[in-house]
Order: C-alpha cells, then sequence, then structure tokens
C-alpha cells in the first residue's frame, strides 16, 4: 500500500513539474526557406462496371525568403521553384515538370509559367497566415507560352491551378 502511494505521490509531483513548450518559428530576415510538399491521391471509380484506379502524386517546393520581421509577424517573398505531377491511369503514366525542357508538354508550360513568380505572405510566429498579397501574379503570364489555347481551356487551366497552388492551398500547407 505504501508503495502504490509513494508512486502516486510521484507520477502527481512529475506532472506538476512539466514545462509547457509552444511551438513556434524563429526565422532569420534576409534568410530563405524551403518547403517541400507531395500529395498523393488516389481515385477509384466504377464506370461500366469496371474499377478504374487514377494515383496522382503533385510535388511542389516553395522558397519563402523573410523580407521584414516585426514584432512577432514575419513578411516573406513567396515563390515556386519547382513543380511536378505524376499520374498512373489505367496504366497509363503521365508525367510534368515545371522544369521539363519538352516544348510540347502543355501541363509542363503551364507548371513552368508559375516558377519564381513572387508574392507576399505575412505570417505569425506560431505559423498562422495572417495575409497573402499579389498572388494574382502567378496567373499574369500563364498562357504566354502557349497562344493556341482556347478561352475555355485556358479558364480551366487557370481554375485547377489556382485549386492546386493558389491561396487556399497555401494557407493550408
Amino acid at each position: 500500500m505504501k508503495n502504490i502511494l509513494t508512486l502516486s505521490f510521484l507520477f502527481i509531483s512529475l506532472g506538476s513539474f512539466a514545462q509547457k513548450v509552444k511551438p513556434e518559428l524563429k526565422l532569420k530576415q534576409d534568410s530563405t526557406y524551403y518547403l517541400t510538399s507531395n500529395a498523393n491521391v488516389t481515385v477509384t471509380e466504377t464506370i461500366n462496371g469496371h474499377d478504374q484506379v487514377i494515383s496522382t502524386l503533385i510535388s511542389t517546393r516553395v522558397a519563402h525568403k523573410v523580407i521584414a520581421i516585426k514584432d512577432s509577424v514575419y513578411q516573406m517573398e513567396i515563390k515556386y521553384v519547382g513543380l511536378s505531377m505524376h499520374m498512373d491511369a489505367a496504366g497509363k503514366k503521365l508525367d510534368f515538370d515545371s522544369n521539363d525542357k519538352d516544348t510540347t508538354s502543355l501541363p509542363s508550360k503551364i507548371m513552368s509559367s508559375l516558377l519564381n513568380t513572387p508574392f507576399l505572405m505575412t505570417i505569425t510566429k506560431t505559423g498562422r497566415v495572417l495575409e497573402i498579397k499579389n498572388i494574382d501574379a502567378l496567373y499574369a503570364h500563364l498562357f504566354d507560352k502557349i497562344p493556341q489555347v482556347t478561352d475555355a481551356q485556358k479558364a480551366q487551366f487557370k481554375a485547377q491551378m489556382e485549386q492546386s497552388f493558389g491561396e487556399k492551398a497555401i494557407r493550408n500547407n
């Protein structure tokens, strides 16, 4: 009985001395930090009684340069430095890469137009995004390299790019 009582007091006392740690960013001005993300999505559909499995892997590499620090807030210049997508559907493999030199790949051309276009983001030391500015600059030159695209295709591609790489996606990351 003494042992159980002593052990109970020991656990209670250890718990009362535990320190609480708040994770926070400790970034330095004029430093660049890179975030690499990989999103793996598998979709299974039944079409005419047959299961179709589509696997997609989207990889992004984003540079975050701290341009100002005020109190507990960081102002950062953000730009995509690498984008790629790998799809496997019905035994066919499709690969698109922003750094691909193949000038015939439409998705690769579109992804490459997003690279190295800076926009601004303000975040707290705890990582909460306060504001994103100038993100429309990402899409300003989206179709410069591909003038043969119709307006309907442009709208569709732009919507897909905003969904994958726009403000909402950035806030979630």
